[in-house]
């Protein structure tokens, strides 16, 4: 895994190791008095450590999950001399070919569909949700890219919420962003890229035992006979949620019918603004709010584009309800000194 030294780094450490075997061959110096444990602590107790970690000497490993040290940088191969190598995902008698950088980005996908969906679920709630991202790209003969599983529409629905969307797109479309923190619940995302990588391993079983398909407890007691979380067989239930998997179906019942709805006015798009860095974003749609009033009754979207010789952007559009309030809106917004342009239906 290519790792990203600072300047003088080999030097250091040969530095570093001649100092080292130097110390051996001079007298010990005394014992430091040991320290004291701290109130309530067990004197004779070892220090705490997280049991769910990367092993020390797996660098692929850390560099995905984010444990590096502060002085290296993870940067995966790309582009042109990046080959393909074998990945379990999730099957290790049958893995897929993907560069490491497509590895990392199945594992950034995966992470963010787990912790949209589970964060403050129990470990083995976010490991589930990595797992049914992975099991859907295996699902059929070939092999689909968890990538574009997990941003496939009204599949993992709290990557429609930002700040994971835009992130989860940047990375599907081939980019590499920003390392996403996000504000809510920042430990569990490491929990949750380990889940991910977990499953590009096969470094341990698949807790649901084949799922691909999740829902609330709550969710699914409301949902009528014919819902396929009632027709769905269930594998397995962690905290909140239950998991399930289309193997064995049962026949739906009581289906309702489809009943025609009157056609409703087409959502019009107001392009605003573009960011290189999916971290500005949020304070300039309130900024734009502040300063035109008009956007208060708008909704944000966020689009992925990549331009040729520029690279891959983020555009912040306004979604208003019809073309005659977003062309209206954009004059408003022309008049008071902005810049926009009415783009196509949402």
């Amino acid at each position: 895994m290519p790792l990203k030294l600072p300047a003088r780094r080999s030097a250091l450490a040969a530095g570093a190791a001649a100092f080292a075997f130097a110390s051996l061959l001079v007298l010990p110096s005394a014992p430091r008095p040991a320290e004291a444990p701290a109130a309530g602590e067990d004197a004779g107790a070892k220090p705490a450590k997280n049991p769910w970690a990367c092993p020390i000497g797996d660098w692929t490993c850390r560099g995905m999950v984010g444990e590096l040290p502060a002085s290296m940088e993870y940067v995966p191969p790309h582009g042109k001399g990046a080959e393909p190598v074998d990945w379990p995902m999730g099957r290790p008698g049958a893995p897929v070919k993907m560069t490491e950088y497509d590895a990392w980005r199945a594992v950034e996908c995966m992470a963010l569909a787990s912790h949209s969906e589970a964060s403050g679920e129990p470990r083995d709630g976010l490991r589930s949700v990595a797992w049914t991202a992975g099991n859907r790209s295996r699902d059929g003969k070939g092999f689909t890219h968890p990538c574009k599983v997990v941003t496939s529409p009204a599949q993992y629905q709290g990557l429609d919420a930002e700040p994971y969307r835009s992130h989860v797109r940047a990375v599907a479309a081939g980019a590499r962003p920003g390392r996403f923190v996000p504000r809510r619940d920042p430990g569990a995302m490491h929990d949750a890229r380990l889940a991910a990588y977990e499953v590009l391993t096969a470094s341990d079983a698949d807790p649901t035992g084949g799922a691909k398909f999740f829902i609330t407890k709550e969710a699914a007691a409301q949902k009528p006979k014919g819902h396929w979380a009632r027709t769905f067989t269930r594998l397995a239930e962690f905290g909140t949620q239950i998991f399930l998997t289309d193997a064995g179906r049962k026949p739906a019942v009581d289906a309702p019918v489809a009943v025609a709805e009157a056609p409703k006015p087409t959502a019009r798009m107001v392009h605003l603004a573009s960011y290189k860095n999916d971290r500005y974003i949020d304070d300039g749609w309130e900024k734009l709010r502040r300063q035109f009033p008009q956007l208060a009754r708008a909704s944000e979207k966020r689009v992925v584009v990549d331009i040729p010789g520029k690279g891959t952007y983020i555009r912040l559009f306004a979604v208003l309800p019809d073309g005659a309030d977003a062309a209206a809106t954009c004059s408003q917004i022309k008049a008071g000194g902005g810049w926009c342009d009415v783009s196509g239906s949402a």
